[in-house]
């Protein structure tokens, strides 16, 4: 690279990576001091970006980490609030008990029909009896039975007994009937009552599974939101650490290994030692000269 200053000194420098850590700036210049200057100020701009520069990416990495960390902290703070303010677990309750009730009237019902059924079953079969014929002991019997299982008693000992009552009272077909017939009624006026109370449960069910529906959705905004953060700070201190591991492991630090230094003479051919090389050189050159003669001489002698 070829610079010119203002008063046209034009200035050579050359940069050039020695290995994989070193740069090594060449700077010519006519003027030495000139030269070192410029040298010294590059290298000392140079280093300061480059350490400016690893610090500043590091701070920047350490500020996030810290400012996740408290997002993730008052994010775990808002769920935890929230939750705590939320109906959540009662509503869940509300909802079970109402679902509950709602098959228990369902089941109800469906019992009463099945109890209908069966009564209109008996009714058939003495539908051609007079209404002074008397019962049989079974007929008497099935009757207390489809009672008992209305009301909810169980032991075929009252069965019997009360089987036994309305034999002796003269127990006959119109007294039947007329039992029947009005447990059939009463059995249906219960399920009328029944079903007059179906669509309250089923709006109430609605209503407070939408509303159940709405509090989770609005926990899971808030759990995902802490999740997001806690995965950010777990992924940023990890980088953190790994830079940290690798600027001491590469040994990521730069210096300048040597500064400029500005000769202390002028550069130039040295005459005072020119002249003493050159008149050792002579010398020499004399000596073996006479020698060489001298060992000439002897050779050209007569033996």
């Amino acid at each position: 690279m070829m610079l010119e200053l203002s008063k046209g000194e034009p200035i050579d420098m050359d940069v050039a990576l020695q290995g994989r850590t070193q740069l090594r700036l060449q700077i010519t210049a006519g003027d030495p001091d000139l030269a070192a200057l410029i040298a010294n100020a590059w290298a000392e701009i140079v280093l300061k970006g480059m350490l400016g520069t690893w610090d500043h990416s590091r701070q920047v990495l350490e500020t996030e980490v810290q400012n996740t960390k408290e997002a993730w902290v008052n994010a775990q703070s808002a769920l935890e609030d929230y939750i705590s303010l939320s109906q959540v677990e009662v509503i869940t309750m509300k909802l079970s008990t109402a679902k509950n009730n709602l098959q228990n009237s369902m089941n109800k019902i469906g019992q009463n029909q099945l109890l209908i059924s069966d009564a209109l079953a008996f009714l058939a079969q003495i539908e051609d009896f007079n209404a002074g014929d008397p019962l049989s002991t079974g007929s008497a019997l099935s009757i207390v039975a489809l009672q008992q299982r209305a009301t909810g008693a169980i032991s075929g000992t009252q069965f019997q007994l009360q089987g036994e009552e309305l034999l002796g009272q003269g127990f006959t077909a119109a007294v039947g009937r007329e039992n029947i017939l009005n447990l059939i009624s009463a059995l249906e006026d219960q399920n009328v009552e029944i079903e007059a109370e179906l669509p309250d449960l089923e709006i109430s069910i609605s209503s407070l599974s939408v509303f159940l529906e709405s509090e989770k959705s609005k926990v899971e905004i808030f759990t995902q939101e802490r999740d997001l953060y806690r995965t950010s700070y777990q992924e940023l201190t990890t980088q953190l650490e790994k830079t940290k591991v690798t600027q001491v492991q590469e040994g990521k630090s730069a210096l300048i290994s040597a500064y400029a230094v500005v000769p202390r003479g002028k550069g130039g051919p040295n005459t005072i030692i020119i002249t003493a090389l050159a008149g050792m050189a002579g010398l020499m050159i004399v000596v073996g000269s006479v020698f060489f003669v001298e060992w000439w001489n002897k050779e050209e002698e007569p033996v």
